[in-house]
């Protein structure tokens, strides 16, 4: 039996083992099976340019290597590294014998053999780098002008090379090398400079010339659809998530590199020479921006230690002179300024791009309503913040002091509400005042400090000092910052204060405790009241919501929830016509209609700023509350007991479904604005949900705001000229002059991307005053020519420009510059331009008449009101608008209406043009009509202007 009992448990052993045995070997079958299924993907590296580092004992490493593990994140691809030459990469990877090569350029010849993907994976300089010991100076022409230059066989920057010496009338020698080891040929002598990428690592090197900005791709042989897609998909996902991404990894691997740097010419660097110690003044009781530190004797202060950062990278030398900004003798001892005076004291000065941008706060010691009329007490180093504040909140006093604790004490003395001052400054406050518990409300206003220059310099000065600006590293400023407030202020002292007094210390630690321990509990309910109550409505505070978001979210699965963004259209003009107080009532109805939308699923609610309010609920009542939103009775009925039954509230909502939960809330928020802008102004469903597009279109945006003004410093807006023709005998009579955007990255632009955004922002006043002064010029030209008969010229005006002090006066000056006769000339303007305020358009149109030019209103039948003023209106013109025309012309009602138009016209003595008129037919029936003038593709397309001289020369 017990032999019988040993026999059965060994058997049962070994079944086990056996089991045991036969599933290992399945997992590793299975797991062999796994391993050959997974994508192996062979990248070839050149060697420190950007794709693999190899530092000893640190394994793989670098910008590229990053990159490439954060595509595998979306692709599931394993990588083989393949370690070889430039020229070798290209062939392996022209053969198949590798799968990804680069970075790289996209060109015509290389799209030949390879494939690219659809989006640039970055951007890089296109650089000369040298030995840093050579002695070069940053594009000394002189030098370069015969150099060698090392290079390879498929450098795509040979040809940048070639381009930039025929910018600058240069000639080099081409040195073809394999590219070994670039650092040790250079120090050898074998070539002068050697071009390349800037993301190519080459030790002891200095950059003597930057060519070029070009986008780079990785690049897989022709054909191979898989690794095209894969990298499509990927950089689609990592943009998406991250559209800083390859700046943020750029930043990891290059920004302490000498690239970063400023490029200092030849010309510079002996300005810098000559001028190598300057003095700098700066306000001399400012803490902890800049200051007289009595301790030390110096100045200091975060100003004062970025500017030595500044200097150093310059090499200049700074010497820092206290000031208290009065004395115009004492300001003029220095050769830079920076503070307060620099905008208030002095006269004729020039000034740098900004090095430190401070977000200003109001401070108050007890909550306020930032919709009341509050006075505030001011010390800020931008003279223009007053100016922003009062713009931003106009029911707001200001009153200016000289420095911070002038404008502190006035508000301990009661004279004022709220302090508005830098955050440092308030950091500052907040430490020597720690007794005190503070309410601080962030605005949107920035204060920008920036370093003003005597004009004895010579401009290149300010050159010098922006590029050193521009080379400043984020990681340095942000140590400045923090050595200089508070938070660092006092570390030093620390250890002595504890070994010199340590029963006193133990004693005031034990006291705090207790102390501590009683007024948590008193102060709680104040702090969350500051913190978490919003005071208008009622409701949780932006903070609150942030909070409160992350915590839903961070156990949130991706489209479970939306974040909503709303707006009160017109808000503004309810607190001017019905008063703060009435606005204020206004937005607590919202707070409360928004929770009752949907109750119980409306799970976070805040209001953002003035009139937006935002909340997150659950995607799956999407369309409910869409529903509820868009057509709410009870809101409008309620809103109209406070302003009156003729009130109709309207919203502009939008909504971004939240595909990523740990995304930040900020980015989340500025989703939502980004699809609530675009149906600000929308007549039906003010709804708009969030798509990347959307965030294109807005970047498009940013783009054109940015280039504008150098696109009219540099000649990028161009004119095109549609001739006019008199139906009557088809003659040549006139012509509108038109403006298109030849933009140096975006291409032609047309003007419906980019006039609205003028309007907008105010732009449009000089590019309509640039457009009216070039058309002079070309008039001008023509008459020199002796060409007999100029037909009339219209230029267009915008409704923005019409407000414009002195408009009539400037446009006369300019003709009479130009020797130009106003009645060779028509201004147009557009027909929405007088829906508002038709009294004061009537006497602008009667000033320019009475000066003599002819005047037309553009774009008749947009407008509601076209008919019900135009009896009233002393135009010479109207052109019926072409969108209009092509609606209605091919009915018989459609042409019945245009016949009235054109016949009510001629009984007001008003000429008559047809825009857009594309076929005979349609020239026909208006000439059937007794129209006078036809524009349109028919007759002529938009031509340059040389063209239209042509054709007036053939004309005559």
């Amino acid at each position: 039996m017990i032999k019988s009992g040993i026999k059965n448990t060994i058997a049962f052993w070994i079944s086990v083992m056996l089991i045991i045995a036969i599933f290992s070997c399945f997992e590793s079958y299975s797991a062999g099976n796994t391993r050959q299924e997974e994508k192996v993907v062979r990248v070839g590296y050149f060697q420190d340019y950007a794709t693999i580092l190899e530092p000893a004992n640190e394994g793989s490493m670098g910008y590229g290597y990053d990159y490439l593990q954060e595509i595998a994140k979306y692709t599931g691809w394993n990588y083989q590294f393949i370690k070889c030459s430039w020229d070798e990469g290209i062939t392996l990877l022209r053969e198949g014998k590798i799968d990804i090569f680069g970075p790289m350029q996209k060109t015509e010849e290389r799209e030949i053999f390879f494939d690219f993907p659809n989006v640039q994976m970055g951007m890089e300089y296109g650089v000369l780098f040298a030995d840093k010991n050579s002695g070069i100076l940053y594009e000394d022409l002189d030098y370069f002008n015969g150099m060698r230059v090392g290079t390879e066989k498929e450098n795509y920057y040979t040809g940048v090379m070639e381009e930039y010496c025929k910018e600058k009338g240069i000639r080099v020698t081409y040195v073809y090398t394999d590219a070994v080891d670039i650092g040790k040929e250079l120090k050898a002598g074998l070539y002068d400079t050697y071009i390349t990428g800037d993301l190519q690592a080459i030790p002891d090197t200095t950059v003597v010339a930057r060519l070029s900005f070009e986008p780079y791709y990785y690049a897989t042989t022709k054909g191979n659809r898989e690794i095209v897609e894969g990298i499509n998909n990927a950089l689609k996902n990592i943009f998406r998530n991250d559209k800083y991404f390859e700046q943020k990894l750029y930043e990891k691997y290059f920004s302490n590199r000498d690239i970063s740097k400023p490029g200092i010419t030849k010309s510079e660097a002996e300005l810098i020479k000559k001028y190598k110690k300057l003095t700098v003044g700066c306000d001399s009781n400012s803490r902890p921006l800049q200051y007289f530190d009595e301790t030390t004797g110096q100045t200091s202060g975060i100003s004062m230690d970025i500017l030595k950062e500044v200097a150093n990278l310059c090499g200049l030398e700074f010497e820092f002179i206290p000031m208290d900004g009065k004395s115009a003798r004492q300001l003029e001892k220095a050769d830079l300024w920076v503070g307060s005076f620099n905008h208030n004291g002095l006269k004729n000065l020039e000034y740098t791009d900004t090095y430190l941008n401070v977000p200003m706060l109001l401070v108050s010691d007890k909550l306020v309503n930032l919709s009341d009329k509050l006075t505030i007490a001011m010390y800020s180093y931008d003279g223009k913040n007053g100016a922003q504040l009062l713009k931003e909140y106009p029911q707001f006093s200001v009153d200016k002091y000289a420095t911070a604790d002038e404008a502190f004490q006035s508000f301990k003395m009661k004279k004022a509400d709220a302090m508005f001052v830098p955050a440092y400054t308030y950091d500052e406050l907040e430490q020597v005042n720690n007794q005190e518990l503070y309410c601080v409300y962030a605005t949107d206003i920035k204060c920008r400090m920036n370093i003003g220059i005597s004009e004895r310099f010579p401009k290149e000065m300010i050159n010098i000092l922006n590029k050193g600006i521009a080379s400043l590293d984020n990681d340095v400023i942000n140590t400045i910052i923090y050595k200089n407030t508070s938070a660092g202020a006092y570390n030093g002292s620390i250890s002595m204060l504890v070994k010199d007094n340590a029963w006193l210390v133990l004693g005031l630690v034990t006291v705090f405790f207790v102390l501590l321990l009683i007024v948590i509990e008193a102060s709680n309910k104040r702090l969350k009241s500051v913190l978490y109550i919003d005071s208008s409505t009622g409701k949780s505070s932006l903070a609150k919501f942030r909070m409160d978001a992350r915590a839903l979210l961070n156990n949130a699965k991706p489209d479970e929830y939306m974040l909503v963004s709303i707006d009160v259209n017109n808000f503004k003009y309810i607190n001017d016509i019905y008063g703060y107080e009435t606005g204020n009532q206004v937005l607590k109805i919202l707070a409360e209609h928004i929770e009752m939308i949907l109750p119980g699923e409306i799970i976070l609610t805040t209001r953002r700023s003035a009139d937006n309010f935002v909340f997150i609920s659950k995607t799956c009542n999407k369309d409910k509350i869409f529903e509820s939103m868009s057509d709410d009775q009870h809101l409008r009925r309620d809103v109209q007991e406070i302003l009156g039954p003729d009130y109709n509230l309207t919203l502009s909502i939008g909504v971004y479904v939240i595909h990523q939960p740990m995304k930040n809330i900020s980015v989340m928020l500025d989703y939502a604005n980004i699809a609530k802008k675009t149906v600000k102004g929308r007549v039906g469903n003010p709804i708009a949900e969030y798509t990347p597009e959307m965030d294109q279109h807005m970047e498009l945006k940013k783009k054109i705001t940015v280039g504008m003004e150098a696109g009219l410093l540099h000649g990028e807006f161009i004119t095109c000229m549609q001739p006019k023709y008199s139906l009557a005998d088809e003659k040549l009579i006139g012509a509108e002059v038109l403006v298109r955007w030849k933009h140096p990255e975006l291409g032609m632009l047309s003007p419906l991307l980019f006039i609205p955004l003028f309007e907008e922002n105010g732009f449009i006043e000089k590019l309509d005053m640039y457009i009216f002064e070039t058309t002079c010029k070309m008039i001008q030209k023509w008459n020199k020519a002796t060409i007999d008969k100029i037909p009339r010229i219209s230029v267009n005006i915008s409704r923005v420009t019409l407000g414009r002090k002195n408009l009539v006066k400037e446009l006369k000056e300019i003709t009479e510059k130009y020797e130009i006769q106003t009645n060779d000339m028509e201004i147009e303007i557009t027909e929405g331009t007088l829906e508002r305020n038709a009294d004061r358009i009537i006497k602008i149109i009667n000033d320019l008449k009475s000066v003599g030019f002819y005047v037309s209103i553009d774009d008749f039948g947009s407008g509601y009101s076209s008919l019900s003023i135009l009896k009233d209106m002393p135009a010479d013109i109207i052109k019926i608008d072409k969108e209009f025309l092509s609606e209605t012309f091919d009915s018989q009602k459609g042409k019945k209406i245009i016949n009235s138009i054109i016949k009510m016209s001629k009984e007001l003595k008003l000429e008559t043009v047809a825009e857009g008129i594309e076929t005979r037919e349609q020239a026909e029936a208006l000439k059937a009509m007794n129209c006078d003038v036809a524009q349109g593709y028919y007759f002529a397309r938009p031509m340059h202007p040389e063209e239209f001289e042509s054709m007036i020369l053939r004309s005559n």
